[in-house]
């Protein structure tokens, strides 16, 4: 098996970046926090940005001709946008913050696309969708049967017998995943939302964190977290999301509080709330996979505690 490409992040390396605590010789160094089932008192250590949020032949599935072809896909779909066009979104915020908009509908585009994908790409939703396999690939079958009318008995039974192994499901899974009308689709339902850009101006001291399952999602009246199970319409959902250690995106439903939230679409609020700030910051570090990621000071202090 090549080695190329066996490490696949499932947060892109150019996003974990912007929270690095220095570079080296230009390569980002995380302040690595790691807690897990295997290892459940957290330990602190410095990584590069390469050697963090990956998983070996994570997307790979040998349906394809090019075993990397999901990881090459989101790669090219997903990742570069956190490169170039992320960076250019955060020097116009930075720049724009006492306009009355801080958000195009460009900015939107792009950043709906990094949420998603990010959303759907991460272990806990994946390997959620894989254990749903069964279900995804009937309702595949009944699309299909009932595209094909014409279709006889023997053959609508014929179909529904199919078996498929596990990397034909793995396969069958990532294309539901990333169905590109449908994504589409939900990047829509997403930019119709209500779109705040919080500016920490304590990031000096309280720092926004992140993690390698950085996406909050949040259903006011009720304890569910997950996407799936809250569903983009809901009129109470909310969805947080940091981009650098300033700058934090909040997407809500712009009927929320009584639609008074409506009238901040696109504006920045500058937040100096430790306690607000920290209450983000443990919710971003309890939903982690393995790692979040701590920008100094909060690494430092965090390490030297250690």
């Amino acid at each position: 098996m090549s080695e190329n490409f066996k490490k696949q992040h499932i947060v892109p390396q150019s996003y974990l970046s912007r929270f690095a605590v220095h570079k080296k010789a230009d390569t980002p160094i995380m302040g690595v926090r790691l807690q897990c089932e295997t290892v459940p008192n957290p330990k602190f250590f410095l990584s590069s940005a390469a050697d963090v949020a990956y998983r070996n032949n994570y997307y790979d599935t040998y349906a394809k001709q090019d075993a990397k072809f999901w990881e090459h896909y989101m790669d090219r779909n997903f990742d570069r946008l956190c490169g170039k066009p992320l960076e250019n979104i955060v020097s116009s915020i930075m720049l724009s913050l006492h306009n009355e908009k801080v958000l195009t509908s460009k900015h939107k585009d792009v950043l709906a696309r990094i949420i998603l994908s990010q959303s759907i790409r991460v272990p806990t939703v994946f390997e959620g969708q894989l254990n749903r396999s069964d279900e995804i690939i009937s309702s595949y079958k009944d699309f299909f049967i009932t595209k094909h009318p014409n279709l006889d008995s023997s053959k609508i039974e014929a179909i529904k017998n199919i078996d498929f192994s596990a990397d034909d499901r793995k396969n069958i899974v990532l294309e539901a995943m990333f169905d590109e009308p449908r994504f589409n689709n939900f990047c829509e339902i997403l930019k119709q939302k209500t779109w705040v850009v919080y500016y920490n101006a304590i990031a000096k001291n309280f720092p926004f964190v992140t993690s390698d399952n950085p996406v909050i999602y949040a259903e006011l009246g009720s304890k569910k977290s997950e996407l799936i199970k809250i569903g983009l319409l809901s009129d109470q959902l909310v969805v947080l999301f940091p981009i650098t250690p300033q700058l934090l995106i909040g997407i809500y439903s712009p009927e929320l509080y009584f639609g008074i939230i409506g009238r901040y679409d696109s504006r920045a609020i500058s937040i100096d709330d430790a306690a607000f700030i920290t209450k983000i910051n443990t919710l971003i570090i309890n939903q982690s996979y393995v790692h979040s990621f701590l920008p100094n000071p909060l690494y430092a202090s965090a390490h030297k505690k250690r």
